[in-house]
């Protein structure tokens, strides 16, 4: 019994069918099992796979008449004997720690049933065309998993891993090859209706292919099997469905509002951080003997006047760079001020979707994606300097983006 199960269904596919079992069969885990699952080829490519489970045991070919996408990966489920599954399409590739970096997390955090990650979109020739693959800003906050994905949140299917126990529970595929474009969001709706859990490894794990041959590039059809998808489950779970779509228009609506009043708030905050920031910088340049207890206050009053933010519609999040024991210490500082953080950043990518103090662990590439309003960082980490030089290549100015924390001050407000 393998510990991944990577399951690929596969329908003339030779053009990529090799280079995407070789990057299973290139995980940093050993402990896996590749499923091929030939749904009728007749271009050669389950020639291709069967040559290479000649060469390597972990790799096994079904073969089957063509009967559609979610059949094949149907069939690939019950071949599969693995604790966890990854499910990849016969032209997408994964980067070599994806199995181990998610797995990591679902060992560590028994409760989670899937562990989402991030990826790029390549072309046919493996050029990538667009970094990103999930809406990271959308996940992680308030909307369940069900509401977030009913109102568009879509992933490809190579991006979660997931506990075998979760696809018991949904029981599989939709086979209607109508819906053939939209079979992998029908699995993850209803998988979160089945309140799965999950987290998110906030790397780039694996390459989604786009070209001109894709299912995807059907618009047509993919429009259709996204009604078709969608019809069904409103007639199945209308309750849930209602209320997400509800849910989904008052965010619409607070969302628009937000925005609105981001314009008019962001002016006034940034003139008020500033401030406080030019005081600190002041105060360091002098470092006197009372400098540090007067450094503790202005850091004391950023920490409140975070807090006094923290309640608005407009504002920046904030984040600390540093999941170990001097960033606890700052989060405790910052709760103490009545704010709290929304992610620790960690360069240790063995900390990526961990949970300290109820804090998520996020990845140092954390600002990939971000819009026009950047978030806020407390940096407190014993590698400071260094994480200081890499945030402001990104044109994160010291003081109006980050902070870095002086221990000795903290220790001051601490006593205090």
């Amino acid at each position: 019994m393998a510990r991944f199960s990577i399951i690929i269904p596969c329908f003339n596919a030779a053009r990529w069918i090799e280079a995407t079992i070789g990057s299973c069969l290139g995980q940093t885990c050993r402990d896996l099992e590749v499923i091929v699952v030939d749904d009728g080829s007749t271009d050669g490519s389950g020639q291709v796979a069967e040559a290479m489970a000649a060469r390597d045991g972990r790799v096994r070919v079904l073969r089957q008449g063509n009967r559609g996408l979610g059949a094949a990966r149907n069939s690939g489920i019950k071949a599969a004997s693995g604790e966890y599954l990854n499910f990849l399409d016969a032209d997408d590739l994964l980067e070599p720690e994806k199995l181990e970096r998610q797995g990591t997390v679902l060992d560590r955090n028994p409760d989670l049933e899937m562990v989402l990650c991030d990826g790029w979109r390549i072309d046919a020739d493996g050029s990538v065309v667009e970094n990103g693959l999930l809406e990271r800003r959308r996940f992680g906050g308030l909307p369940s998993l069900f509401e977030l994905l009913f109102s568009g949140g879509q992933f490809p299917p190579l991006v979660p891993l997931i506990r075998r126990r979760l696809v018991d529970a949904v029981g599989g595929f939709e086979v209607d090859r109508r819906a053939a474009g939209w079979a992998d969001t029908g699995f993850w709706l209803r998988a979160a209706l089945s309140g799965a859990r999950y987290a998110i490894v906030c790397e780039r794990l694996c390459r989604y292919r786009v070209h001109q041959s894709a299912m995807s590039a059907d618009l047509g059809a993919m429009e259709e099997a996204a009604q078709l998808i969608y019809a069904r489950l409103m007639a199945e779970h209308p309750t849930e469905c209602a209320r997400s779509l509800r849910a989904t228009q008052r965010r619409l609506a607070e969302c628009e509002a937000a925005a609105a009043a981001l314009r008019m708030a962001v002016g006034a905050s940034e003139a008020s951080r500033s401030a406080l920031a030019d005081e600190l910088a002041a105060l360091r340049a002098l470092r006197d003997a009372d400098a540090e207890r007067r450094e503790a206050e202005v850091l004391k009053r950023m920490l409140a006047f975070l807090g006094a933010q923290s309640g608005a519609q407009a504002r920046r999040k904030v984040y600390i760079w540093g999941a170990g024991s001097g960033g606890r210490r700052v989060l405790d500082l910052l709760r103490r001020s009545g704010a709290e953080a929304d992610g620790f950043i960690d360069s240790d990518p063995r900390k990526t979707g961990l949970i300290v103090d109820g804090v998520v662990v996020l990845g140092s590439d954390v600002f990939c994606g971000e819009s026009a309003v950047r978030p806020f960082v407390l940096v407190a980490s014993q590698y400071c300097d260094e994480i200081v030089i890499r945030i402001k290549r990104l044109g994160m100015i010291d003081g109006r983006d980050f902070l870095a924390v002086d221990f000795r001050v903290v220790a001051a407000l601490e006593a205090g």
